[in-house]
């Protein structure tokens, strides 16, 4: 396969060659500061980690574990002043004289100063959405209680100072936010809805856990929590006031989330520093949507001849494991994956450990049925992963439970396993310490993230995965068709017009979602634009690939990305 895809200079596969060619799995020294351009990045991701404390946690980093952001429109101001200073400092020091490495760091951080400037200058989506300032506060807290990496007690303590700022944040948001567009505030709701329900269980019965021994911050912590649930509580009838009272307006007086052909290019080139005109992406997201239809119907008869590739697919649902085993044959599937990949010489895994398959924490809990979480790049006490599942909700009615399961049928969980763990996202959090500069460690392109575990997907069935058998290529087939029909509605949706409705009708229509699925994806486009990340970001890889099979002058069938010699690393 050799999709018609330029790939340029720092682009996002970039950092993929990085990741399966340069890296050999060693101990790292911490980033070196000896050259004027480190230093000032340094200093850049210092004052973003101020800015977003949050943020600072995720990454391994707890100078800020006390703090929340400030979204106050004063901080907002010095942040956007902030970035100027430091676009124009970066400008200086690229007119100097770069070495190689140097130049692919500046271009990293330029794309991110830009990347953030548009965010708050164009889009405000601190203006428009509330989605910034619920996560700032489920994940500030989330992120102390899930990862271990200092002693339960001192974690108690920053989640007590970081529940005292919740109601600052919050006020921020009903401040800020003005005419935002319902649909925001529509998928905003279950969100801070989920929020309250994690101070009520989850974050309890931690910080009883966490307190046993200490009586007085055991009580602090009770104290703060008693005051919060009820500011959250009021916070969730205030969203729910808001969304009725934007809804009753005419259309044409409602906000609108859509971000228009300049602003969505600019939002493409700075996040993922992809280039290619809108017409030419949306032509690739076509083409591949009918590559893919129809190896799905071709596979779809290999199966069952004398159904519909519809019907067939539908029909995977039927094989699906009871909620009680989903965890334990989602763990045996993460061995099986592994000891494929080592047999087929298909990459070096750096660790015999494997992620533990769990089900998803109430505060981890997204509206995702999977999800691989992992300890941030700088974090140097803590390592290993955990594959969340998230199994059906107690409450549904049999019909809603089985409906549920019916999304973990066999091949589509192996396919999911694929995506998550081995040779994707788990292999990349193995690897991802080794870059040998902070701007590497600490950028995140998805077209790399999501576009490298989309690609491991398919390169895995093309091996021979699960013996060719044709009910697990129909799995990751539909998963395929359902991000080729991202490209196209999230292009349609923010460039020419197209509604969410129209977008769910594609989803249904011509990537054979059911109707609940398909509205659900069509929403997608609201929270996450540039959503069409997971199959360019593919395409690149696969050009990538075949253009290294090109340089290496190998006209057979391609075998992998090869290091030199004296690093063992490889990656197809």
């Amino acid at each position: 396969m050799e999709p018609m895809i330029a790939v340029r200079a720092f682009v996002s596969p970039l950092l993929m060659v990085l990741f399966c060619i340069v890296s050999p799995p060693r101990a790292q020294s911490p980033p070196s500061s000896a050259t004027p351009l480190s230093r000032f990045i340094d200093r850049f991701y210092d004052e973003k980690f101020a800015f977003a404390p949050s943020a600072a946690t995720d990454a391994g980093i707890h100078l800020y574990d006390n703090h929340l952001e400030d979204f106050s429109r004063g901080a907002i101001r010095k942040r956007i002043a902030s970035l100027k200073a430091a676009a124009v400092t970066l400008s200086e020091l690229r007119s100097a004289r770069l070495s190689a490495d140097d130049q692919i760091d500046a271009q990293l951080i330029d794309n991110a100063i830009k990347a953030e400037l548009l965010d708050l200058e164009k889009i405000k989506s601190w203006g428009r959405s509330p989605f910034s300032y619920i996560n700032a506060c489920s994940n500030g807290l989330g992120l102390l209680i899930k990862r271990d990496f200092a002693p339960a007690s001192a974690r108690l303590k920053s989640v007590i100072s970081r529940m005292a700022e919740v109601p600052k944040v919050l006020a921020s948001q009903k401040t800020n936010l003005v005419n935002p567009p319902p649909e925001f505030i529509e998928l905003g709701l279950p969100m801070i809805e989920g929020f309250e329900e994690f101070l009520k269980s989850t974050l309890d019965t931690w910080a009883r856990g966490a307190g046993a021994n200490n009586a007085e911050l055991l009580r602090l912590f009770e104290a703060a929590n008693k005051k919060l649930i009820p500011i959250v509580h009021q916070h969730v009838t205030w969203m729910r006031t808001q969304l009725d009272n934007l809804r009753a307006r005419p259309k044409s007086k409602q906000g609108s989330f859509v971000l228009g052909v300049e602003t969505f290019a600019r939002k493409l080139l700075y996040e993922e520093m992809i280039d290619i005109p809108i017409s030419r992406l949306l032509e690739l997201g076509n083409l591949a949507l009918k590559r893919d239809r129809q190896q799905f119907v071709e596979t779809a008869k290999l199966v069952d001849p004398t159904s519909s590739a519809k019907t067939v697919a539908r029909k995977l649902g039927d094989n699906h494991p009871p909620a009680y085993k989903l965890i334990a044959e989602a763990q045996a599937i993460v061995s099986e994956v592994k000891q494929f990949t080592i047999d087929h010489h298909i990459a070096t895994i750096p660790s015999e450990n494997l992620p533990v398959v769990a089900e998803t924490p109430s505060y981890a809990k997204d509206g995702s049925f999977a999800t691989l979480i992992s300890p941030g790049v700088f974090e140097d006490k803590i390592e290993g992963a955990f594959y969340y599942i998230t199994l059906p909700d107690p409450g549904l009615s049999a019909a809603g439970r089985e409906q549920y399961l019916r999304a973990f049928n066999r091949p589509v969980l192996y396919n999911t396993t694929v995506h998550e763990t081995i040779p994707g996202h788990y292999m990349q959090y193995l690897y991802e310490k080794y870059p040998k500069t902070k701007a590497r460690r600490l950028a995140v392109a998805n077209s790399t993230v999501e576009g490298w575990a989309h690609y491991a997907e398919q390169m895995m069935v093309e091996e021979g995965f699960r013996d060719h058998d044709p009910k697990m290529h129909l799995g990751q087939l539909s998963d395929a068709l359902l991000r080729d029909c991202r490209v196209i509605v999230s292009i349609g949706v923010h460039t020419q017009g197209m509604t969410i409705a129209q977008g769910a009708r594609i989803f249904e229509d011509r990537c054979l979602q059911e109707p609940s699925v398909a509205k659900a994806e069509a929403m997608r486009v609201v929270d996450d634009p540039t959503d069409l990340y997971y199959t360019i970001g593919k395409l690149e890889i696969y050009k990538l690939r075949a253009d290294y099979q090109k340089l290496r002058g190998n006209s057979a069938l391609y075998r992998s990305f090869t290091t030199p010699s004296s690093v063992r690393v490889e990656c197809r």
